[in-house]
């Protein structure tokens, strides 16, 4: 027992880091990008009742950036809450908390929107919205990393957004164009950040589930969660310039940056033109090369016929142009190839996952079964062995751990000494006492013997000594022991 809470608390140790790692996308990346998502149905909401506000229906009521951030910062309270009853924390002194956050919201959204309040529908209006982003923030901090609840956000405000737009287009000769000049914005950010915080949810859930299973091992995700950590810089910079500035403004600023890439890409294909064009041309042009211009000194010369250059053979142009027909041909069925190949992994991996799945209880054990008849038959089929010798009691050392721990198993392409030096590692730290001398025996001794000793009868031809084949014979069931809980006969 002593042995094994160092391991636990070293692999908590391990656990930790990672866990924090992924929190970040938990506490941060997901909230901003949720907020983004939800408060562009809020935005189109406001847009339709912007004629009840003192705003002459051209700006939304009480701005962009405070409804998303009202919904941050409300979910991020009601997150802080839950944060407390787990720590133990008096329900009542929670409920306290998360009402005093109710209460708290109201006095930024007033200081806002008190000049735009013009009746008691707007204050009735403003009161709601305040409310409805208190009520998801609850929702957010109970249901946690879920991408159900993700899902189901999005449709409701999807639909949301669709009616606004059948309210825009219907409005559009009887009232200020406000709502589908909103809606230009709100649809991109909506569908980006949704996604982004879907994407955000399931890798998060991945990398906690990795480092809960294999906390030593390396981050698979690292490039996916950098590429999405980009996308969402992008994302939340978008929401940030679209609610500061008007659409009107970055209309005006996009052609600057459509002229810098324009220019970058000419600068690119002028390139590959001065690399490429002499070679094609002298491929398609039958060889013949242009003479080079020479510049004219002193006065004009009379006029004299070109110098006689000997022609490239046609057959030689035509075996250039065979050749660089057939590099591209190997490149093109070398790139399908590789797809084909990538689909088809991909496609048999889905279809064991499918087929594993739908399979029920009793199948999934026969085929064990039939496995392990398989495997058996081919164990019969084995060259047969010298009873008591190191090769034998190396066999049985792979068979034993193969059948008790296939994690453990000796792969195809792993030499003695590499498969030792993994099996060390497994070892519990304790020794062994012989009968005889007390003498302390440590396991990975017995073990660097028998492979010692192995490699020695089947790589060199030395056949072991009756002392060696008695020190197997002892301490062999002693380390499949180790290995596997149980004493394998002898």
């Amino acid at each position: 027992m002593n042995s094994s809470a160092p391991s636990a608390s070293k692999k908590a140790r391990l656990l930790e880091p990672a866990l924090l790692r992924s929190n970040w996308i938990e506490f941060f990346a997901v909230p901003v990008a949720i907020s983004i998502m939800e408060s562009q149905p809020i935005i189109i909401i406001l847009a339709i009742f912007a004629p009840l506000f003192n705003t002459g229906g051209q700006t939304v009521p009480l701005g962009e950036t405070t409804i998303t951030l009202l919904l941050l910062g409300l979910l991020w309270w009601a997150r802080l809450g839950k944060h407390f009853v787990l720590r133990g924390v008096n329900e009542r002194k929670v409920q306290i908390w998360q009402v005093g956050g109710l209460v708290l919201a109201m006095v930024p959204v007033g200081a806002v929107g008190i000049g735009q309040i013009g009746n008691i529908l707007a204050l009735f209006l403003v009161i709601a919205l305040v409310v409805w982003c208190w009520k998801r923030g609850l929702d957010w901090a109970r249901t946690g990393l879920d991408d159900e609840h993700i899902i189901t956000a999005f449709r409701v405000g999807f639909c949301v957004l669709l009616v606004g737009l059948v309210i825009g287009i219907l409005l559009l000769n009887m009232a200020s164009p406000l709502v589908l000049a909103v809606q230009a914005q709100a649809i991109p950010l909506f569908f980006m950040s949704g996604l982004i915080g879907l994407s955000f949810t399931r890798l998060g859930l991945v990398r906690r589930e990795n480092a809960r299973h294999s906390p030593t091992g390396t981050d698979q995700t690292r490039s996916w969660l950098t590429i999405l950590s980009i996308v969402w810089v992008i994302v939340v910079v978008a929401s940030l310039a679209l609610e500061t500035f008007s659409f009107q403004v970055l209309l005006a600023i996009m052609p600057f940056f459509w002229n810098v890439l324009g220019t970058i890409v000419t600068w690119i294909v002028y390139a590959l033109y001065f690399l490429l064009s002499p070679l094609l041309s002298w491929l398609f042009n039958g060889g013949k090369l242009p003479p080079p211009t020479a510049r004219p000194t002193g006065p004009a010369p009379k006029p004299q016929p070109p110098p006689h250059m000997t022609p490239i053979a046609p057959e030689a142009v035509l075996i250039g142009q065979i050749v660089l027909s057939l590099i591209v041909l190997v490149i093109l069925v070398l790139i399908v190839r590789a797809i084909v190949r990538r689909w088809r992994v991909e496609r048999e991996e889905d279809e064991d996952e499918e087929e594993r799945e739908a399979l029920p209880v009793q199948e999934i054990l026969k085929m064990r079964r039939e496995e392990r008849r398989k495997k058996k038959k081919e164990e019969l089929a084995l060259e047969a062995l010298e009873p008591g010798s190191a090769r034998a009691r190396y066999r049985e050392l792979l068979q034993t751990i193969a059948e008790s721990n296939e994690r453990l198993a000796r792969r195809p392409n792993e030499t003695p000494a590499e498969y030792e030096t993994r099996l060390r590692a497994q070892l519990p730290h304790s020794a062994a006492v012989t009968m005889d001398t007390e003498q302390e025996l440590s396991d990975a001794a017995i073990l660097e013997t028998l492979t010692q000793s192995y490699a020695g009868e089947r790589y060199g031809g030395v056949q072991t000594s009756a002392v060696q084949r008695k020190y197997l014979s002892t301490w062999v069931p002693h380390l499949l022991k180790r290995f596997t809980g149980r004493t394998k006969g002898v």
